[in-house]
């Protein structure tokens, strides 16, 4: 039973995390970073700070949203770079991880798909 499991080659600089999930990109919004869509971004638990590109899910929906993070005062602001911010109250949702690399999701010759590291400047 072929079960879609996607064995990825992480680059040094990110493969001193562990629990790694995934996260189809369906945004242009990051392509600045190096995040395009149809992009696999490869997601860390943990602590994010400021300014970190994450992954969050309403709770009730289960609707997930990216962009750069930021929270005050109970609320969590994901900043998607054009403008117009999106602003959750943080009991109504999950943070998933920080995006921390991408990759095609395409498989090379050998089975295996390369992770890039992210880049932020």
């Amino acid at each position: 039973m072929h079960t879609g499991d996607i064995e990825l080659v992480l680059p040094a600089s990110v493969a001193e995390y562990g629990d790694y999930k995934g996260l189809w990109i369906h945004t242009d919004h990051f392509e600045s970073i190096g995040v395009k869509r149809g992009d696999l971004a490869i997601l860390v638990s943990g602590k994010v700070e400021r300014g970190e590109l994450v992954a969050v899910a309403d709770k009730k929906t289960e609707a997930v949203s990216c962009g750069f993070y930021d929270s005050e005062f109970g609320i969590v602001c994901l900043d998607l770079g054009d403008g117009e911010p999106m602003l959750f109250d943080s009991n109504d949702v999950e943070i998933l991880g920080k995006v921390i690399g991408t990759s095609t999701g395409k498989p090379d010759v050998d089975g295996k798909t390369h992770v890039r590291p992210l880049r932020v400047s």
